[in-house]
């Protein structure tokens, strides 16, 4: 680009920016669709600045339920653990479970087993 190209597009930007008040003056209506635009470019970037921060603030939530929901199923773990093991070391559970084994290997005991299964550890709980 000569420098003579740069300086005509200059003088025309130049002149450009000072008759945009006359036009702006002579076509009235012109206003009220500036307006619009700039209220409506604010409103876009409004917009976008709210969601983005919701969004933000929603995964935070999100993820300290998720951290609260993953320590309470690790406490109730360990507490089904002690239970069962709890249980498991209890004699009558143990008699209970040995006599379900001995009934299964009787043969014929399908039909006494398919009629109460629990029933020995029912009693012995």
């Amino acid at each position: 680009m000569t420098n003579e190209e740069s300086s005509f597009k200059t003088a025309r930007l130049a002149r450009l920016i000072m008759r945009a008040p006359l036009v702006l003056t002579r076509h009235l209506w012109l206003w009220p669709l500036a307006a619009a635009l700039v209220l409506g470019l604010v409103g876009y970037w409004v917009r976008n600045r709210v969601e983005v921060t919701t969004k933000a603030e929603l995964a935070s939530r999100l993820e300290t339920l998720l951290k609260a929901d993953v320590a309470a199923l690790h406490l109730w773990f360990t507490e089904q653990k002690r239970d069962a093991l709890s249980f498991a070391s209890d004699v009558r559970v143990q008699e209970a479970v040995a006599e379900l084994t001995a009934m299964r290997r009787e043969p014929g005991a399908s039909a006494a087993l398919a009629n109460s299964p629990n029933a020995c550890c029912e009693a012995a709980i």
